[in-house]
């Protein structure tokens, strides 16, 4: 899932209401709450809107940003995704399913 620092969630208008609960990783625990982001991605004559489910951390205030983390749920589920490292290049190829 996607993941991102609750400043930037804020900074994005994303609905912090939901039920908190803990989540576990390298570095430690911290509050989170699951919301909802709507990713729009274009090219050319081609453009899609997709809301992903994205995972806010509640991180201290002073603490440096979390790093955001584009996750595989609610965006791999609709591109068939082609990484190109030696080139640096990312292909998304649309599914054809919708939400």
């Amino acid at each position: 899932m996607s993941a991102l620092d609750f400043r930037w969630a804020k900074l994005l208008g994303l609905d912090l209401n939901g039920e908190r609960t803990k989540s576990y990783g390298v570095t430690g625990s911290a509050d989170t709450i699951i919301s909802k982001v709507t990713l729009e991605i274009s090219k050319g004559h081609e453009s899609y809107s997709i809301n992903v489910p994205v995972r806010v951390l509640f991180v201290d205030d002073t603490a440096p940003y979390v790093p955001t983390l584009i996750g595989r749920k609610g965006f791999f589920d609709d591109f068939v995704i082609t990484i190109d490292e030696s080139n640096q290049k990312i292909k998304l190829k649309h599914n054809g399913q919708s939400d």
